[in-house]
C-alpha cells in the first residue's frame, strides 16, 4: 500500500442508534501523522433538528440533558456538518479510524453527509481510506494474547470494550460516551498496539486499501480470514472464488473447513438452501478493512485442522472447478438479503436503483454550499437527483423558512407533525415511542433525562395533542 501520510482518529455522539432517523450531536476528531503524534484536533457540537426525537436512553448514556440540544448554545446540525466536512477535507487525505466505526460512526457520518448536501463517501473518496479499531483490537487478543489482558465477558471471552481495552493497555479512562475522550482512549490504543504488536497494526494498515485488499484476496489461493463479530471472533481459512455482479464490493470467499465433494454433490436448489444462514460462504467487502493474513501467518491461530498442504490443495481444486465455482455463486447471490423500497427520502442513500449523484449534482451542491442563504432556493431546480431536491428544500426550511412559500412551509411543518403522531411501526422515532422508551430507562434519575418529560409534554401540546 501507498505510504500513509496522517491518521484521522474520530468519534461522534448520537440522539440513537439509527443512522437514517437519528442525528449527530457530537463529534471529535484528532489528527496523526505516519508516526502517530498529534498535529491536530477538531470539536463541535450542535442542536437539535426540528423533526427528530432524541433517545431518553441516549441522552442518559451520553449525559446530555434535552436543554443542551435546544436553544442557540451551538450551531445548527447542517452548520456543524459544513464545519465538519471544511475541517475534514482540509486535513488532506488520511487513514480515518474509529471504534466501531464501519458499523456506526461512519454510517451517521455518511448519512449526516448526505442529508446536508455534502458528498457520502468522503472517508474512502480523494486517497482517503478507512479501518476500524474494535476489528484491530479483536485481532490484537486472538493474536496477541499476552498484549492485553481484560475481563473475561458473558459470552466468555476476553472484553473488547473500548473502556477495558484502554484501561489493559495503560490509559487512565475517567468517563466515556464524549466524543472526544473515546477520540483519546481509541489514539491510544492504536499508538500501543502499533508500538507492542507491530505485525498486527501492518496488516491491519495493508487492508485499509480496496485495491490492497482485492489484490490480496485474488493473489493468494487461500487466506486466514478473522471474523470480527461477537459470534464466534475467530479465524477462518478460506479461498476466494468470485464476486458479486452488481455490487462489486461483495467479494465471496469459501470456508475450506467445508467438504468440498458433499457440497458438489448438491443440486442447485440444495446448495442454495445450504448457503442459506449458514458460514459455509463468507462474504468480504473489499472496501470495509477486513482483517486478513496470508495462510503461513494465520493458520496456527487459527485452530484449523487443516495443514497448510490441505489448504493448498482444497484451494487449487475449488479454482479449477469453475462448474462448481458457478453455482456456488449462483447460490451465494440468490441469499443476498434484498431491501424493500422505500419513499423515505432518509432510507435511499443505497437505494438500488438511486445511485451516486452524478457530477452535475455534486457540482450544484458545492454551488449550494458557496452562496448565501436568499440564494439557495434557486438551486433547487437546478438539481437533477429527486433525493437532493428534498433535502434541499428540507434545509432550508429549517434554517430559513421565511425564503420558501407559506404553501411550502405549512406541507413541511405538518409532515414534521404526523411524523410525531404517527402510529403503528415507523423507522423513527414518535412521541409515543419515546415515551415508551423513557418507561423503560434504567437509571430514570439520570442527569442525562433532566426535562425530557417536560419536552415531550410541551412537543405533544405545542401540536394540539398534549
Amino acid at each position: 500500500m501507498a505510504a500513509v501520510v496522517s491518521f484521522t482518529i474520530y468519534d461522534l455522539e448520537t440522539t440513537g442508534l439509527n443512522p437514517h432517523y437519528d442525528q449527530v450531536v457530537q463529534f471529535g476528531a484528532v489528527r496523526f501523522n505516519a508516526r502517530l503524534e498529534i498535529i491536530d484536533r477538531f470539536q463541535i457540537r450542535s442542536r437539535l433538528q426540528p423533526h427528530i426525537i432524541p433517545s431518553p436512553g441516549a441522552l442518559a448514556v451520553t449525559d446530555t440533558p434535552i436543554a443542551e440540544l435546544l436553544g442557540d448554545a451551538h450551531p445548527t446540525h447542517f452548520e456543524m456538518m459544513r464545519e465538519i466536512n471544511r475541517v475534514l477535507r482540509s486535513w488532506g487525505a488520511s487513514v480515518f479510524i474509529g471504534y466501531n466505526s464501519l458499523r456506526f460512526d461512519e454510517e451517521f457520518l455518511r448519512h449526516a453527509f448526505y442529508q446536508t448536501l455534502h458528498d457520502p463517501y468522503l472517508t474512502n473518496k480523494e486517497n482517503n481510506t478507512r479501518g476500524d479499531a474494535l476489528r484491530l483490537i479483536r485481532a490484537a487478543v486472538h493474536f496477541r494474547p499476552d498484549l492485553i489482558s481484560t475481563p473475561i465477558g458473558p459470552d466468555g471471552v476476553p472484553s473488547t470494550k473500548l473502556t477495558d481495552v484502554a484501561a489493559a493497555l495503560g490509559f487512565k479512562v475517567e468517563r466515556g460516551h464524549e466524543a472526544m475522550i473515546d477520540v483519546e482512549m481509541t489514539a491510544f490504543v492504536c499508538q500501543q498496539i502499533a508500538r507492542r504488536a507491530p505485525e498486527v497494526w501492518a496488516r491491519f494498515l495493508q487492508f485499509t486499501t480496496k485495491a490492497a485488499t482485492v489484490e490480496f484476496m485474488q493473489t493468494e489461493e487461500a487466506f486466514v480470514l478473522f471474523h470480527p463479530t461477537g459470534e464466534g471472533r475467530g479465524c477462518y481459512v478460506v479461498s476466494f472464488f468470485g464476486r458479486h455482479p452488481k455490487i462489486a464490493n461483495f467479494h465471496y470467499c469459501l470456508d475450506l473447513s467445508n467438504d468440498l465433494d458433499a457440497l458438489r454433490s448438491m443440486t442447485q436448489e440444495e446448495l442454495n438452501a445450504a448457503l442459506a444462514g449458514s458460514k459455509i460462504v463468507r462474504k468480504v467487502k473489499a472496501n470495509a478493512a477486513p482483517v486478513l493474513f496470508p495462510v503461513y501467518e494465520g493458520l496456527e491461530k487459527a485452530f484449523s485442522p487443516l495443514t497448510e498442504d490441505e489448504v493448498s490443495r482444497k484451494a487449487a481444486s475449488l479454482r479449477a472447478d469453475t462448474e462448481f465455482v458457478e453455482r456456488l455463486m449462483a447460490a451465494a447471490v440468490a441469499n443476498e438479503r434484498v431491501y424493500p423500497r422505500s419513499d423515505n427520502v432518509e432510507d435511499q442513500l443505497y437505494q438500488e436503483g438511486m445511485g451516486f449523484f452524478d457530477d452535475q449534482d455534486s457540482h450544484i451542491m458545492g454551488e449550494f454550499h458557496k452562496a448565501d442563504w436568499p440564494e439557495r432556493p434557486g438551486f433547487i431546480g437546478q438539481l437533477r437527483d429527486s433525493r437532493l431536491k428534498r433535502l434541499a428544500q428540507r434545509q432550508i426550511y429549517f434554517e430559513r423558512p421565511d425564503l420558501l412559500s407559506a404553501t411550502i412551509r405549512s406541507a413541511l411543518g405538518q409532515a414534521i407533525r404526523e411524523r410525531r403522531f404517527a402510529e403503528g411501526e415507523v423507522p423513527w422515532r414518535t412521541l409515543a415511542a419515546a415515551r415508551r422508551e423513557l418507561d423503560e430507562v434504567r437509571d430514570p434519575d439520570a442527569r442525562g433525562l433532566e426535562g425530557y418529560s417536560g419536552y415531550l409534554e410541551h412537543l405533544g401540546k405545542a401540536d394540539g395533542q398534549g
